[in-house]
Order: C-alpha cells, then sequence, then structure tokens
C-alpha cells in the first residue's frame, strides 16, 4: 500500500495502490520435454534461487524410459539436464539437495520384469557418483530419499522380495558413500507401500503412505515413526471404510506431523483431498477434506511460516471440462481454507510435488498435456505467495503548510507501527524528491517491531543553503530497503532567502531507531519466520548495554555459526541468519548475555 499524505487541519488526502499480484497468482511457467512422455514429479529450490527437477523422460535417450533431471536458473529457464539410464524402465521419484552442492535421487529401474530400488547420488552438474540399488527376487521401488544430519542418506519404498506380506514399507539408511547401515521393513500380510520418509528433530525417521494390512477399510494411511536405527517406536493408521492413500507427510513445529493424500471415505463421492493433523505420538488433533463432485488427490504439503499449510495436487472438479489441473489450498494452522487456485489448460495438468520458495512464495511441478513440445510435458509453475507481514509508516509535519528557507529546518513526527499479530523487522529510508529525482536522506535499518508494537519520533529535517527554490515532496518508506512495502509523504516549499551560516547538508536529526523503549528484562524472542526456508530473523532484547553471543547449533550439538560475538548497547536487536548453505532439519540458537543464557528451536525446510 503506497499512501500520499498531506498533513493540515484543513487537508488530509490518502491515495492507495494496490499490491501488484494476489496471493497464488502465476507469475511464470515452463515446461520441459520432447515429443512423448515426460513428467517430473519432484521439485526444489536451490541454494542459487534456481530449481532442480526430477521425473521421467521417453523423449529423450535410447531407452524406453530414463530418470530425468533438469536444473533452471530462478525464473525456470533451463541451465542444463540429464537422462540416467539404470535398467529398461527406470522413473525419478524424488530430488533432493545436498550438503556439497549436489542432489540425491530416488526411483525405480526396470530389470528384466522386476523392479529394483534405486538412491543415485549426482554431483552439482548431475553427474553421477554414486548409486545404491536393491535388487530383490520380484518388485522394489524407491519413492523417496534425502540427506541425513550424520551425512549419510534415508530412502524409503517398498519392497515385495522381504518383509511380512506382499508389499512392505521399506527403509534403507546408508552412510555418505552409500555403503548400507540398516535396513528394515513394516507392514502386515497385505500391500503396505512407503510413499515419503523424513527425518525427525530426535534423529529418527517418519515415513507415510498406504496400507492394506490394517485400519478401517480397503486403503487407509499409515503412519510409522522409529528411532534412528529404524526400530519402530509407533505406527497409526486414518481412514475410513474406502480407501487412502498418504503421500506427503512433514513434522510441524509443535513436534506433531501433517500428512496429505487423498480419502474416498471422507467429503465428495470421489476422491477429496485429505489431511491429518497429529501431536508427536501420532494421536489425530484434526482432519480436514476439500474437494467438490469429482477426483481430487494432494501430492504434496508443507507447513508455512504462519504455521499454516500448502497443499499441491491436482483436481478434476476445478477445471476446464475433460481435464485435470493443478491444485494448490493454503491453510491457516487449523486446515481451514484461505485461498485455492487452479493452474493449467483445457487437458490434463497433474500437480504431483511442491516447495516453499526463498521468496515467500511457492513452485509447482508434475505433467502437463495442455501445453509443452508434445504428449506430456513436465510443468514448471511459480506462483506467489502470501504476502509478507508490512509495517505502517506515517509522518506529520509541526506545522502545515511547511515553507522553509535555504538554510533552515523543519520539525515533524515520524510513527511506524507494526498492525500485524507477527514480528515485523522493517527498514526506513526518508529523502526528498524535487523535479522527479529521488534523493536519499537517512536510513533506519533491521528495526525489530513486536505485535501491535509503534514508534513515534521527533525528527528536525535540515534545509541546505544551496537547496534551489521549489516544491519538493518529502517521504518515507519502509520495507526491505529498496523495496518498499508502504510509505508516506507530504510536500514542503523552499522559498526566501538564504540563511546566512545556515545548514550545509541534508540531514535528518532525531532517530527512528533509536527510540524503541529500552525493555526492562533480558529476552530471547522467537526467530521469524519459523520454520523458514533461506534465511530467518533472530530478536533479541538487552535491559543493559551487555557483551553478547548469539549462537547456532545443529542436532547433534555441533556449533555451526556464530552470529553475534561482542558488545551491545541496550534496547532491541535483531540479526539474520542466512542458512542457504546449510541442510534441512532443526537448529538451537543460544543468546549468552553476561550469566544469563537462553535457548531456542527453529527448523529449517529446504
Amino acid at each position: 500500500m503506497k499512501r500520499v499524505l498531506f498533513f493540515s487541519v484543513f487537508l488530509f488526502c490518502v491515495l492507495s495502490v494496490s499490491a501488484v499480484a494476489n496471493p497464488g497468482d502465476t507469475l511464470w511457467t515452463h515446461t520441459y520435454g520432447g515429443t512423448n512422455y515426460d513428467e517430473a514429479r519432484s521439485v526444489r529450490q536451490t541454494s542459487d534461487g534456481g530449481y532442480i527437477l526430477a521425473g521421467v523422460t521417453e523423449s529423450f535417450g535410447s531407452y524406453y524410459q530414463d530418470f530425468y533431471l533438469v536444473k533452471t536458473d530462478p525464473f525456470g529457464d533451463t541451465l542444463w539436464s540429464r537422462l540416467y539410464n539404470l535398467g529398461f524402465s527406470d522413473i525419478a521419484s524424488e530430488v533432493s539437495p545436498t550438503d556439497d552442492g549436489g542432489y540425491v535421487i530416488a526411483g525405480v529401474g526396470g530389470l528384466g520384469g522386476n523392479t529394483r530400488f534405486i538412491i543415485l547420488k549426482v554431483d552439482s552438474i548431475g553427474v553421477g557418483q554414486w548409486i545404491y540399488t536393491y535388487d530383490g527376487n520380484y518388485y522394489e521401488w524407491a519413492f523417496s530419499a534425502q540427506q541425513t544430519n550424520d551425512g549419510g542418506y534415508i530412502g524409503a519404498g517398498y519392497t515385495s522380495s522381504i518383509g511380512a506380506g506382499y508389499n512392505d514399507f521399506y527403509l534403507v539408511k546408508t552412510d555418505a558413500f552409500a555403503s548400507v547401515e540398516w535396513t528394515h521393513t513394516y507392514g502386515g500380510s497385505n500391500d503396505d507401500w512407503a510413499y515419503c520418509v523424513r527425518q525427525t528433530s530426535d534423529g529418527g525417521f517418519v515415513a507415510c503412505g498406504y496400507t492394506m494390512s490394517y485400519g478401517a477399510g480397503a486403503m487407509d494411511f499409515y503412519l510409522v515413526r522409529t528411532d534412528s536405527l529404524g526400530d519402530t517406536l509407533w505406527t497409526h493408521t486414518y481412514g475410513g471404510v474406502a480407501s487412502e492413500e498418504a503421500y506427503s507427510v512433514q513434522e510441524t513445529s509443535d513436534g506433531g506431523f501433517i500428512i496429505a493424500g487423498y480419502t474416498s471415505s471422507f467429503g465428495g463421492p470421489y476422491k477429496n483431498f485429505y489431511l491429518v493433523k497429529t501431536d508427536a505420538s501420532g494421536d489425530t488433533l484434526w482432519t480436514r477434506a476439500y474437494g467438490g463432485t469429482y477426483d481430487e488427490v494432494a501430492r504434496s504439503i508443507r507447513q508455512t511460516s504462519d504455521n499454516g499449510f500448502i497443499i499441491a495436487g491436482y483436481t478434476h472438479t476445478y477445471h476446464p471440462p475433460s481435464s485435470y489441473n493443478f491444485y494448490l489450498i493454503k491453510t491457516n494452522s487449523l486446515g481451514d481454507t484461505l485461498w485455492t487456485h487452479t493452474y493449467g489448460g483445457n487437458s490434463v495438468d497433474e500437480a504431483y510435488a511442491l516447495d516453499l520458495t526463498s521468496d515467500n512464495g511457492y513452485v509447482l511441478t508434475g505433467k502437463t498435456y495442455s501445453f509443452g513440445a508434445g504428449g506430456y510435458d513436465a510443468y514448471l509453475v511459480k506462483v506467489e505467495g502470501d504476502i509478507p507481514p508490512c509495517s505502517d509508516v506515517s509522518m506529520v509535519p509541526d506545522n502545515f503548510p511547511v515553507n522553509v528557507p535555504p538554510g533552515g529546518a523543519f520539525g515533524l513526527t515520524g510513527t511506524i507501527a507494526n498492525p500485524t499479530a507477527n514480528l515485523v523487522v522493517t527498514d526506513i529510508w526518508v529523502g526528498v524528491i524535487f523535479q522527479n529525482i529521488f534523493f536519499q536522506i537517512w536510513n533506519f535499518p533491521n528495526i525489530p517491531l513486536n505485535a501491535g508494537q509503534q514508534i513515534s519520533a521527533h525528527l528536525n529535517q535540515q534545509v541546505p543553503v544551496f537547496a534551489p527554490p521549489g516544491i519538493y515532496d518529502y517521504v518515507a518508506y519502509c520495507g526491505d530497503n529498496p523495496v518498499a512495502c508502504d510509505s508516506a509523504k507530504f510536500q514542503f516549499t523552499v522559498t526566501g532567502a538564504r540563511i546566512s551560516g545556515g545548514f550545509d547538508s541534508w540531514t535528518l536529526a532525531g532517530n527512528w531507531g533509536n527510540k524503541i523503549e529500552t525493555p526492562n528484562k533480558l529476552g530471547l524472542i522467537e526467530n521469524s519466520p519459523n520454520p523458514f526456508n533461506a534465511s530467518t530473523t533472530i530478536e533479541y532484547q538487552l535491559p543493559i548495554n551487555s557483551n553478547v553471543k548469539l549462537e547456532i547449533f545443529n542436532l547433534l550439538g555441533q556449533k555451526v555459526a556464530t552470529l553475534v560475538n561482542g558488545y551491545n548497547e541496550a534496547g532491541q536487536h535483531s540479526i539474520t541468519w542466512d542458512a542457504a548453505n546449510y541442510s534441512s532439519g532443526i537448529y538451537f540458537y543460544k543468546l549468552i548475555a553476561g550469566e544469563n543464557v537462553f535457548v531456542k528451536r527453529m527448523t529449517l525446510l529446504k
């Protein structure tokens, strides 16, 4: 919102300008592939701001199907692509960035009528480094893989060669060089498939999929929680008398879990998006079904910085006739819908994965028959996220109209306020506009504002003796300099004779940033956002001048970063941790001030 303010008892004018994009609006799209069948099943943002996609291609290569890896820049333009032929029919199901700048890929390879479980490690340009395969007697498939906190890897899928039933959950843990540390199967006498595995904050694992061995219906959500060695801590099923499949799980900031997939038991007459929120023990806190009169299938979910959720999949209800479209739902922390969007054309477009992006937006991938080079193509859609919280700025001159001679000064009161329910850290920069040219006078960076907090300061603006006569705009902006989310301005006129010995520069006396009240106690405040992707801001407050140390530790207790180490004046302080080069997981930030020690937990999600 941009505001123009002319302050007077006679005149008050406000001009508002809407944001250029709303949450969920499409920013750009890209397709990848050739004239045959190509699809992407996984996407992640990379540390350079671009994206890595993994899936399958039939358009390129010399065999029926090959692993397909595409690396893009931040705008979706292809930097490179790679094919991997590992059997007769090879499909990549998930890709995750690794600490060395490379990637780990989970998938399946067809071999002699059977299939095999595959984890492939490649470097930063897609060159293969090693491969782990499990070749049983029948059918195996890896759907999920990620790097673990110890530098090794965890993979999940199913096996029909070992275990208790026809197919069983299969988890394999390797070291950094693909040597197997342990394997486990989970399930009963029937069919049980694992689609997703994630390491938990205690170093264990959680895997989701479906079970036909247990539960209330034909198929149910199946959640398996293990320790760091893969031994079962507990299992749960969720669902009704018909069918449910869980495709995505994430540990949430409260220590519980969120699971997404579809249900045929609840909601509409066919499939519906299905969310299950649990506590840390897997007990259900709430469930939600979303959809209409036809099929809606959720394939991927992430918790957002406001503790809500973003869910991607596809819809047959909300679409052009006889087609499917990408379907995106944003909810609050209780699963209540905030907004929905569909993406695609007049044919079949299905989303299989999403990721949070560093600009607070989202990226979705899957396949499209509506666009591209022919047949199905991999489809990448970048969308606007929820607009980040913004402070409000206003200025009131001491007198109006404001007439000042060259070399003189005028007074004003500036106010910065946080109207949101969350911490906001903002810059304020002030300048003048004369003859359509902006000149910045002052910048107050990184001012932390707690929910509902307001700061006012009386300021004195000096006008240099060389200022030409005329009408000026006096402007204050707030946001992340130079990107403003709010502004205020009023006009002043330089007129009359120069003041002998007057001011010789555009100097602003007074300081918005120093007007924060000195806190009455020492404190370490919750970082924001949390969970976060790439960067987060940590705020702390000091009632007296102190020597301060602020450090970051991983889950193993190893110090990974020192953000502050030195003398700080009393007041509120904030600092941003750029974690782009760190792996996903739980981290702890510790504040030491004198003999006082504070520790809080934060979650990095990539």
